[in-house]
């Protein structure tokens, strides 16, 4: 068991405990108001991996620490011709995958062929998995192993020390998303319309949830049970233990999102141009924000702000209550990863190539980098460190 994850087992109680005795609230991603000791703790813990596609199951994307207001390129790492067909004059493999961090080291795929082990502090390859079918979906991490689906419906357990295959599960069609984590269970959304839930020691499945049309979201987790948003135009929210429906939840509108929780509510974008906050406790849609084209980049949560991009090329910070546009931002070209937010900024890329870090406050511009292509994934706020990858093939690490 790694050494991060005992601590972070070893913060949450704590913070169970505080939370008995002293009635403090607790917020999510391992996040409480606690006295300063504590505090001090649970940052000490969870600033150095990003170990989930968003950074906690939830999706909410949060980061810790903030990003310097000009960054500094520290490397960057380029794809291998090896992993292309020899008929691809291109001379490198796109990366659409947003990157995970684990002890030290970056985890990501390319769309073409190869699975990468990097480390953070160089950028020098640690090793390469060649056996899978290209990746658009981020991997995950646990106790040693890191989880990688690619676009054939494969999913590889691999040794993150050394890259050996340890097992493989195989679905019916592409892993869209990234896999998320509960329990002793790996949870994987599959085009086949079909969730999931596997042994992380040995990939048998424990049981499967199916819905009536493709799954291509992360499968968001909190409180015991799961969410799910797809093209069938519901949410789906599903217990976990037994693997049944908890509610459907009417979208209105097909997404290929990730759901977002934080509390007792759910944020997603849609196909059909809105924005949607429902209570999933109640089955309640709460709010809807009107944009005037799809929103296909999943959201990032604070405690006041949701923000997200869209096809209309803008930005959107809405508050979080009650849906009230705060602020928008116009950018050059369609926005489809997702944000991460810090306390006080935002970050995210734009398929016009550019990184942008804006004031989560006002979303005025602090600072922009013009890439060498296409963004497509999200950026990665970890230990101090900016990561983000390009459709040309490239991973910056920026400090």
């Amino acid at each position: 068991m790694s050494l991060s994850y005992c601590y972070y087992c070893l913060f949450r109680g704590l913070v169970c405990l505080a939370s008995r005795f002293a009635r403090l609230p607790q917020c999510r991603k391992g996040r409480v108001f606690v006295p300063g000791c504590l505090l001090f703790f649970a940052q000490a813990v969870t600033a150095e991996d990003w170990t989930l596609y968003r950074g906690d199951p939830q999706a909410t994307g949060q980061a810790a620490g903030e990003i310097p207001e000009v960054p500094k390129l520290l490397w960057q790492f380029r794809s291998r011709a090896s992993g292309l067909q020899e008929s691809d004059s291109r001379g490198y493999a796109p990366f659409v995958a947003t990157p995970i961090v684990a002890e030290g080291t970056v985890y990501f795929g390319e769309d073409d062929k190869l699975f990468y082990a990097v480390s953070l502090e160089t950028g020098q390859p640690v090793w390469t998995f060649d056996r899978g079918n290209g990746y658009r979906a981020a991997a995950a991490f646990h106790d040693g192993t890191v989880y990688a689906g690619d676009i054939y419906g494969h999913i590889y357990a691999l040794d993150a020390k050394t890259g050996g295959q340890k097992w493989t599960f195989a679905a019916n069609m592409e892993i869209h998303n990234a896999p998320n984590l509960w329990r002793d269970r790996l949870l994987v959304a599959s085009q086949d319309q079909t969730l999931y839930a596997l042994n992380l020691k040995s990939g048998e499945v424990h049981w499967k949830y199916e819905t009536d049309d493709q799954l291509r979201c992360f499968p968001t987790v909190a409180d015991e049970v799961c969410f799910l948003v797809g093209c069938d135009c519901y949410l789906h929210v599903v217990d976990l233990p037994e693997g049944k429906a908890v509610r459907k939840v009417d979208a209105l509108a097909q997404s290929g999102n990730n759901a977002v929780v934080w509390k007792d509510a759910v944020y997603f974008g849609t196909q059909g141009n809105e924005f949607l906050a429902v209570d999933w406790k109640k089955g309640a849609i709460l709010w809807k924000f009107r944009v005037k084209q799809a929103v296909d980049a999943s959201a990032a949560v604070s405690e006041e702000v949701v923000v997200f991009g869209a096809d209309d090329r803008r930005v959107h910070a809405l508050d979080r209550k009650t849906g009230r546009e705060l602020w928008n931002v116009p950018l050059k070209n369609v926005i489809k990863g997702a944000p991460v937010v810090t306390k006080t900024r935002v970050v995210l890329g734009s398929l016009d190539g550019n990184l942008y870090l804006l004031d989560l406050r006002t979303g005025k511009e602090i600072w922009k980098f013009e890439s060498d292509g296409r963004i497509v994934a999200s950026p990665v706020w970890v230990g101090g460190k900016l990561l983000f990858v390009t459709d040309r093939g490239t991973l910056y690490c920026w400090h």
